[in-house]
């Protein structure tokens, strides 16, 4: 009987971890209290965009938010859509200083655009065995370019966080409203060093969120299918953005979209076999991330999303992340991964060529992050290692 009833709460305790929060179970944020025992964890969130609104609603009333453009902030917000619609709060931070000095937590909830000049204004800041930073959706090694500039420049050792994703899909309705679309059941992430664990930290405030860990920040590259999936919905798509057109993501990604989103992830996937890493797929991306069941098709599963009323819409103009931030920083890193193990990802390169003709500028030249790692002087080995460690070999930092 007793070993029955351990049986029981075991099961329960998985049901309960693993419980879908995403549209179809919204989640209230005025039933949570977030307390822990490091330094009161204090989140610190620097962006001021949707993703930045979507993840401070559901920390409810426990974050600062910085915006490093300089965009003026109200201290109230309303949260609708995935998250039970309610107001909540926020603390404002007017600088880098402020936002590190007054959180323990720092929280990147910005494009990836904007990461490196972030990382130089916060790291003269971040305190060893105070701070903790995750990113959030990480990109470029941007993670491992910190840790290397708090090491080498400033002599400390600043544990980070990298995710695959984000927490949350989200629009911002007006300066002050954001719509949650979806909140992911699950999201890949990884620290360095690879000593410290983020455990704690993830339980206590992402409660119900499942941290799938990945062994390095390799790993978390080829886990964030973001920036693919963006090139192929935005190619499928330009006209519709070009003339500003309102239409849903999900049900525009049609047989021969969806075809092009699958051979571009099984290049990713070819990559991570290649290195040995476990990653997921796009048809486990989809249904984890829009709470649908996994079936044969991308277009297919779409279709489904689109049916359950959990659609979003795409891009209404051709100035989109999807293509200005997604293009640079999302998929040079997998092309010259691609490379190094004889693995050539055809279709992501195609992809950089053809946006970049599109919009008449050369995408390869915007990522700071990338020409300030110089990834080219390092074997792949190395940069395995550094994956995990956070170390790179003779790293000097440099100024773009």
């Amino acid at each position: 009987m007793i070993a029955r009833f351990r049986l029981l709460l075991v099961s329960l305790s998985a049901v309960l971890i693993l419980r879908p929060t995403g549209a179809f179970a919204p989640y209230s944020a005025k039933a949570k209290s977030i307390t822990t025992g490091l330094h009161n964890d204090r989140v610190g969130i620097v962006g001021a965009g949707a993703i930045a609104l979507g993840t401070a609603a559901f920390l409810n009333n426990n974050a600062m938010l910085w915006s490093p453009s300089g965009r003026p902030l109200s201290a109230e917000f309303f949260v609708t859509g995935a998250l039970q619609e309610s107001s909540f709060t926020c603390r404002i931070a007017s600088s880098a200083r402020e936002l590190v000095e007054e959180n323990e937590i720092i929280f990147l909830a910005l494009p990836a655009n904007g990461h490196k000049q972030v990382f130089d204004s916060i790291a003269p800041y971040l305190q060893e065995n105070r701070h903790h930073v995750i990113i959030s959706s990480h990109s470029s090694l941007g993670g491992l370019y910190l840790f290397s500039l708090c090491q080498d420049k400033y002599n400390k050792r600043i544990p980070i966080t990298a995710w695959g994703t984000t927490l949350v899909t989200a629009r911002r309705m007006d300066t002050q409203t954001v719509r949650v679309n979806t909140i992911r059941q699950a999201v890949d992430c990884c620290t360095i060093p690879a000593s410290y664990d983020a455990t704690g930290i993830h339980c206590t405030l992402f409660p119900n969120i499942h941290f799938e860990r990945r062994p390095g920040l390799l790993a978390i590259s080829l886990s964030n299918l973001n920036p693919q999936n963006h090139l192929g919905i935005a190619l499928g798509n330009m006209s519709r953005m070009d003339k500003n057109e309102v239409w849903y993501q999900s049900q525009n990604i049609t047989p021969r979209i969806g075809k092009l989103l699958e051979d571009l992830d099984q290049e990713r996937l070819n990559i991570a076999e290649a290195l040995g890493l476990d990653v997921k797929t796009i048809f486990e991306h989809f249904s984890w991330s829009f709470h649908v069941p996994m079936t044969g098709s991308i277009a297919d599963m779409n279709q489904a999303i689109h049916e359950a009323g959990n659609d979003v819409y795409g891009p209404n103009t051709a100035d989109t992340r999807y293509v200005t931030e997604d293009v640079p920083f999302g998929l040079p890193l997998i092309i010259l991964l691609g490379e190094m193990v004889n693995r050539p990802a055809v279709l992501h390169r195609a992809g950089v060529d053809i946006m970049s003709s599109m919009y008449g500028r050369n995408f390869w030249a915007e990522n700071d992050l990338l020409a300030a790692l110089k990834l080219e002087q390092y074997t792949l080995e190395e940069l395995q290692k550094a994956g995990q460690s956070g170390v790179l070999p003779s790293f000097k930092v440099a100024s773009v």
